[in-house]
């Protein structure tokens, strides 16, 4: 079952439950009163991050809150057998944005911001989590996953190495070539790097990692990011 594009698909952290009754306030209450323009009688999808989703309808509204009905139990298969963790150089302004939205609709399953020579710094990425695991969420209504993909903090390059070093590996770079692995990954650690490219060293340093490139054309780290994805859900996801 789809959600029809009339309907609002909104998360909430709520346990929820056939013909519970949801008080919703807040941002949220004000996004279906003041944008969505709900009014009693209206439906609604809600989901909460644990694969559970329901149809609700809007049975109170106030100024700043809205009581919601689950009416139906929606099951949805939208998480892709390949789990992907993006590690993404933090990148300026909206490419970082752009970026996050859309490897979300792409169906990553863990994001990590990565601090590299060439990248912003790890004080300008905390302040972001935030706004970013808005955007995480609003991508998650936009595109019908029930699960919210796990924002983690920023972390250096050579943290990330460290931490990942048994695992498969993939760095996106020129020099690399079409992606070839003996045997089907079930997760893949997937490296993007920022606006000037990893730097010499931090290349020397990820030798082990498979390089994927992404044919002849330079793409912006926010384009990269997608294509990288979608090539690798094609291959060992769910494309």
């Amino acid at each position: 079952m789809r959600a029809h594009k009339h309907i609002p698909r909104i998360y909430i952290q709520q346990p929820l439950n056939l013909d519970a009754s949801i008080l919703v306030r807040d941002q949220i209450a004000h996004h279906l009163l003041h944008v969505m323009r709900v009014k009693v009688g209206r439906t609604v999808y809600v989901f909460n991050d644990q694969q559970q989703e329901f149809l609700c309808e809007v049975t109170e509204t106030a100024r700043h809150a809205v009581t919601l009905l689950c009416r139906e139990a929606i099951t949805r298969q939208t998480e892709s057998p390949c789990k992907l963790h993006l590690y993404q150089a933090i990148a300026r302004g909206d490419r970082m944005d752009f970026g996050i939205q859309k490897a979300v609709e792409l169906g990553v399953t863990a994001i990590t911001p990565m601090v590299t020579e060439h990248s912003l710094s790890h004080k300008e990425a905390e302040k972001r989590l935030v706004h970013w695991q808005g955007v995480i969420v609003s991508a998650c209504e936009q595109c019908e996953r029930q699960v919210i993909p796990a924002l983690h903090a920023p972390q250096t390059f050579d943290e990330v190495l460290t931490t990942t070093a048994d695992q498969t590996n993939v760095l996106l770079h020129v020099t690399g070539e079409v992606l070839s692995l003996k045997e089907k990954p079930t997760q893949i650690n997937l490296f993007i790097g920022p606006e000037g490219d990893f730097s010499d060293e931090e290349l020397s340093a990820a030798a082990t990692a498979h390089r994927l490139r992404l044919g002849p054309r330079i793409m912006r780290t926010e384009t990269a990011t997608a294509a990288a994805i979608a090539i690798l859900q094609s291959q060992f996801g769910d494309f």
